[in-house]
């Protein structure tokens, strides 16, 4: 699956091959710290063939309504 951009903006129009829905742990490494640019995907509620491609970084969760994303298991990571 190809990679497209809208403007500057890198989004899927399908959920890739070897993401799974994400949890909070995922986010997490084994001593409790923040992984930075960690890939993950954001699955749009307003157009469903966008699929958002994004990196933690600091603050990252309250950006984009990351938890309500998270909650509504609309959030991806790599398996």
């Amino acid at each position: 699956m190809k990679i497209k951009y809208d403007g500057k903006f890198p989004y899927y129009e399908a959920l890739p091959l070897g993401f799974k829905t994400a949890e909070l742990a995922d986010f997490f490494d084994g001593q409790g710290k923040m992984i930075m640019k960690l890939p993950y995907l954001l699955h749009s509620e307003v157009d469903p063939k966008r699929y958002w491609a994004c990196r933690t970084k600091v603050g990252f969760m309250e950006m984009n309504d990351f938890m309500l994303f998270l909650e509504k298991g609309r959030v991806y990571v790599i398996k």
